[in-house]
């Protein structure tokens, strides 16, 4: 059995170990991981472990969730005007061995290029990359890189940390161009991208190597991809002492790489020794050994020999004939015995433009793991926001209850599920508050994949507070309660309220002009509580809804810690279109799965809601105030109908703010055949390999901003 060790820092260690895997995009979701892990070993005083993987399991599970077509996190990319870019034009350098065609080849890419930057009038200074010392000395801000992947490299090893890079390749009949993502055929495009905005950015980590001989200590040239050492002898085993963290293990094998994330992708050297991928622009970097030797010299087990960490790593040579260290596949170092090699990973990063079809939104998933410390003290503030929701206040002494609590970070970044026991006779407090569960980066308020995917008595748990009924949502502030006893057939909150929360808050949208509000179809209140939260000029809010115990779940919510005590809530029964008008904010969460024939005489029925307010989109905002917007979330599915409805709406401009991909979650006894069928093949509803993802049925949330345009 081929084994990989993880080196994983935190007191938990499993918990740590997923985390750890999805950041990393090493892993989708961490269903199926159990079965490939083997075991853990303590390193030190306990902070850190390794945790030791199957290697052949653990590549079917990535392969099994396709990790290599996932994007690394981007970073703020922003137009560059054509005028104020000076780019630096790095090309391969012409020797003698090259082949007639190649140099053709690459003479007729060069000569592209130089067209497509004189015609969109780039300025650029053309330099071959062996007279390249420093992009420094230069005084450029974008730096193309014409030629191969070692043409890159070399480039990438002399350019320092902040200087944004793309590649292009010169030769696309013989280089594969990992790093050269643009070609002559798309130069131009791509060069449009640039000025428009319209790429991302990412860190490309680098590696650093310092080699210590006797007393002295050098650093060796820093490196993209992978530092390479091997015995060159005929028949020579190349043998190393690997030092991490407090243990060493002396490993003899055909040689040893350790590669850095972009190296440790699909055709790499690091995959075809059977290494683990990495994710893109990941901070961690692997150690792989060629027809490792199976044991240690105390017998044990290798764990070193094959290792993905994000601390340094030493090794210390023991060979005894022609031990060379290799830098990139291009510069070459003498590593003779009694030499150390330090090697650290993500150090000065490039920032690295690339020119996908469809600029993605980091698309994670949510990470199953266990929780074992659940004794998780929670703020003072919120205990005692807590306590003032009438499910805790109706607990009579002698009595006691239990109440789940969601908790959503306001960045959605994760959802903690915690377990509130009341007790009638004492105030709530910390101890009282058991957390269950916490899901990174949650696409569901009621993630039934995840929480099925935890251990028995954890799965149990939360899946009975669940069907209890009772529970309470807080984010940024924003806490409002289900009653089951109270709230009977109204929507509480989900996904699309907290997604439709967060764009709030994020695009400004609450801002000073904002003095009066509206929600139609305000369900439990949470969306109108966070705009008499965040709007501090708001003076009226107006709620709707046809429903009457849903406009008394939102009342109580919106009242509740309400902050300016002169605002006045106007509470609406009944279809609140036509009865409200002239505002500053309207917000509309509405229903948004299309029906194949809904019923037209029922606006509410599948997109019918949302139809109406855009028809009377110019009534419902205040034409004295040019900030005034409507902001409505809708389906993916719905994109038709919403096109439709605004189509021949020239006095409104229409933003799309964010989106958000998530399982679509209905009542599928609701659904029939046909209309199952109409919305795959009509609306878009995707599919995905539950197996990987957790959820069959897929669609993408849309907030839109609406206003009025200038005049």
């Amino acid at each position: 059995m081929k084994l990989t060790s993880f080196l994983v820092r935190g007191a938990d260690t499993y918990k740590s170990f997923t985390k750890l895997l999805v950041d990393n995009r090493i892993l989708r979701s961490c269903i199926g991981l159990d079965k490939c892990v083997t075991g853990f070993h303590r390193l030190g005083n306990g902070e850190k472990n390794l945790v030791v993987v199957d290697t052949n399991r653990f590549l079917d599970l990535q392969e099994k969730q396709k990790v290599d077509k996932l994007q690394p996190p981007s970073l703020p990319a922003v137009a560059l005007h054509g005028n104020s870019i000076r780019m630096l034009l790095a090309t391969k350098a012409i020797h003698p061995k090259m082949e007639t065609d190649e140099i053709d080849e690459f003479n007729a890419s060069l000569e592209s290029v130089r067209r497509e930057l004189k015609g969109m009038e780039i300025t650029y200074k053309e330099i071959e990359t062996n007279k390249l010392s420093s992009a420094g000395d230069f005084g450029f801000n974008l730096v193309a890189v014409l030629g191969g992947d070692g043409t890159f490299l070399h480039v990438g090893r002399s350019l320092e940390n902040g200087f944004s890079i793309f590649g292009i390749n010169a030769n696309p009949s013989r280089s594969y161009g990992h790093y050269l993502k643009t070609q002559g055929n798309n130069l131009g495009e791509n060069l449009s991208r640039l000025t428009s905005g319209n790429y991302i950015v990412y860190n490309l980590p680098r590696i650093q190597p310092v080699l210590t001989r006797g007393e002295s200590s050098f650093k060796l040239p820093m490196l993209l991809n992978e530092v390479a050492i091997k015995d060159y002898a005929p028949f020579k085993t190349t043998r190393c002492v690997v030092q991490i963290d407090g243990r060493e293990e002396f490993v003899y094998s055909d040689g040893m790489l350790i590669s850095s994330s972009s190296a440790s992708r699909p055709g790499s050297w690091a995959l075809n020794a059977d290494g683990i991928m990495l994710g893109e622009g990941s901070l961690l970097m692997q150690l792989v050994s060629f027809a490792p030797g199976r044991l240690a010299k105390n017998g044990e087990q290798h764990l070193l020999c094959n290792l993905i960490t994000g601390e340094p790593v030493t090794l210390l040579s023991e060979c005894r004939f022609d031990p060379l260290i290799g830098v990139d596949s291009a510069e070459k170092f003498d590593f003779p015995r009694g030499d150390r090699l330090l090697v650290t990973g993500a150090v000065s990063p490039l920032r690295f433009i690339d020119f996908p079809e469809e600029i993605p939104s980091f698309e994670a998933e949510a990470s199953p793991y266990e929780l074992q410390n659940r004794r998780t003290f929670i703020g003072e503030e919120i205990l005692r926001e807590l306590e003032k929701t009438s499910l805790c206040l109706a607990v009579k002494p002698g009595e006691k209850n239990q109440i789940l609590f969601l908790q959503v970070t306001p960045d959605l970044g994760s959802m903690k599920i915690w377990a509130i026991k009341k007790l009638g006779e004492k105030a709530l407090a910390a101890e009282d508050i058991l957390l269950l569960e916490e899901i990174a980066r949650p696409l569901l308020l009621y993630p039934t994949a995840e929480i099925a995917a935890k251990t028995s008595t954890e799965r149990d748990m939360t899946f009975n507070l669940y069907r209890y009924g009772n529970y309470i949502t807080e984010m940024d502030g924003v806490m409002v309660e289900w009653n089951a006893d109270e709230d009977k057939n109204v929507w509480g909150p989900s996904i699309d309220t907290v997604f439709f929360l967060h764009v709030l808050k994020k695009h400004g949208l609450c801002k000073e002009s904002v003095h009066t509000a509206s929600e139609i179809g305000t369900g439990n209140g949470m969306l109108a509580k966070g705009v008499t939260l965040f709007c501090r000029n708001l003076e009226d809010m107006e709620i709707t809804d046809i429903n009457l115990n849903a406009l008394k779940c939102a009342e109580r919510n919106i009242r509740r810690g309400m902050i300016n005590s002169d605002l006045c809530i106007t509470s609406i029964h009944g279809p609140g279109v036509k009865k409200i008008g002239g505002r500053d904010l309207l917000l509309l969460n509405p229903p948004y799965i299309p029906k194949k024939n809904a019923n037209e005489t029922n606006p509410y029925e599948g997109t019918g809601l949302m139809r109406e307010v855009i028809e009377n989109r110019l009534r419902l905002l205040n034409p004295n105030n040019p900030e005034a917007a409507i902001v409505i979330n809708y389906s993916s599915l719905a994109q038709k109908d919403f096109d439709s409805y605004m189509d021949g709406a020239e006095e409104v401009d229409v933003e799309l703010l964010d989106t958000l991909m998530v399982p679509l979650k209905i009542n599928w006894a609701s659904i029939d055949p046909e209309w199952m069928e109409y919305l795959l093949a009509e609306c878009g509803l995707e599919l995905r390999d539950e197996s990987i993802y957790g959820y069959k049925y897929w669609h993408t949330l849309k907030i839109v901003k609406i206003t009025r345009k200038d005049i």
